[in-house]
């Protein structure tokens, strides 16, 4: 997802394009992926020719297509599939000893590494504890009725002003909607009361629907039901066979958090196995694998990738909130501002912590740069539920070893770095 010259709105953000080589027999091929993993992934690349191109195209969409079947967990593998089983046929028979594939094993072993790796922040078998906030997200209905909760950023005492900003940040319940009298599906203002006052918001004001207490108690009832203290994931090799069976009374395994990198990082390992060196692969909203940008060989080949700011509350705040150098990394970002709920101001989202068993208030985004995408996936999903204090303490023990940096926007709208080489300039 890649574009010159032109902000895509996603949570990386990158501002070149590759063009042609200054090779007269290469060009660069795009490839567009639209069915693996809920994502829209981008791969471009320099290919000597359209056969070599359509091969290459080929490649890329079987490892895709391997990982995307071998990790779903919404529905089990086509009758003529040529794999063993799934997440989703797997997670349909606890307790039983299945056979698997050499790459669903693999994939599960690394996961269960970064577990070790992470004291338990990354936890594939936590999945019906990600359920719960899904159907929470799902429970978000449109529009504004009377009795509705509307959390307010701040409202305009008349023109649109910075002077007439008047802040606000608190829920109010809906009085009253006034719709437009032609088309009542169009809403000019509503009136909320704030309880020791009312205010009317109009278009113009920054304001989110919030989910109402009764749903909210009753994610939190299913949440304290869970116990997750049995769940286990065994691994077992027998004969060149490969084996798992999924133990615990709540256990639902979920790859949502590492497959999508992991896949990424198959298909930079392909492409840098064939010597390309001019190539970037864009996953979905988060993830991205950088090779060298051609159009900057006067700036030692880097792109410049931009980072969006999670915390927008009306279309005039920036887009962007920094900006990082970067080449022959990858890039991953986790963050609660794409799928997410308000109550009562907090943003609930779709990353949840083993031990709280919901999403935690501690960042907007957390952004790392790295090596490995699958990696990367996975532990900046482990990061976002670290506390700040937990996290200093991780990355001292880790980041020098592992050879990751940090970029984190914390909730009170500060910036943390934590970067070795990298340029990051903030907005």
């Amino acid at each position: 997802m890649i574009y010159m010259k032109k902000i895509f709105s996603l949570g990386l953000i990158i501002f070149s394009i590759f063009m042609l080589s200054g090779c007269q027999s290469e060009k660069m091929y795009t490839f567009n992926f639209y069915d693996y993993m809920d994502t829209y992934i981008r791969v471009q690349m320099m290919a000597p020719s359209e056969s070599d191109a359509n091969k290459y195209q080929d490649d890329i969409d079987a490892i895709f297509n391997m990982y995307h079947e071998l990790s779903t967990s919404y529905e089990a593998l086509d009758e003529d599939s040529i794999y063993l089983e799934n997440i989703y046929t797997l997670n349909q028979n606890i307790g039983q000893r299945l056979e698997v594939d050499l790459e669903l094993y693999e994939l599960l072993v690394y996961a269960e590494e970064i577990k070790e790796m992470t004291d338990g922040y990354f936890d594939i078998s936590i999945g019906k504890a990600v359920d719960v906030w899904k159907d929470v997200m799902q429970e978000q209905t449109e529009g504004f009725e009377v009795g509705d909760h509307v959390y307010v950023y701040h409202y305009y005492d008349g023109e649109k002003t910075e002077e007439n900003k008047i802040l606000v940040n608190q829920t109010g319940v809906v009085e009253s909607v006034l719709r437009d009298e032609e088309n009542a599906s169009i809403v000019l203002s509503v009136t909320l009361d704030l309880g020791e006052s009312s205010i009317t918001i109009d278009k113009n004001d920054a304001y989110k629907k919030e989910i109402s207490k009764s749903v909210f108690d009753q994610a939190i009832l299913e949440i304290d039901a869970l116990d997750f203290s049995e769940n286990e994931i065994v691994l077992e090799t027998e004969q060149d066979k490969y084996y798992v069976t999924f133990n615990g009374e709540d256990i639902k395994v979920d790859l949502g958090a590492i497959s999508k990198g992991y896949a990424t990082q198959k298909v930079y390992e392909y492409i840098n196995d064939l010597g390309i060196k001019q190539f970037s692969i864009s996953s979905g909203t988060s993830s991205i694998v950088l090779g060298e940008n051609q159009n900057r060989a006067e700036e030692n080949f880097v792109f410049y990738v931009s980072l969006a700011n999670p915390y927008q509350t009306e279309i005039l705040d920036k887009a962007t909130y920094g900006t990082i150098k970067v080449k022959n990394l990858s890039v991953t970002t986790s963050g609660n501002y794409e799928q997410y709920v308000l109550y009562q101001g907090d943003r609930y989202h779709h990353i949840v912590s083993p031990f709280e068993k919901m999403p935690v208030q501690y960042y907007h985004t957390v952004t790392i740069l790295g090596e490995d995408a699958g990696l990367l996936d996975a532990l900046s999903t482990a990061l976002f539920s670290m506390s700040p204090e937990i996290m200093d303490s991780w990355l001292n023990e880790y980041q020098e070893s592992l050879n990751i940096e940090i970029i984190r926007f914390n909730q009170d709208l500060t910036i943390d770095t934590f970067l070795f080489d990298t340029e990051f300039e903030e907005h």
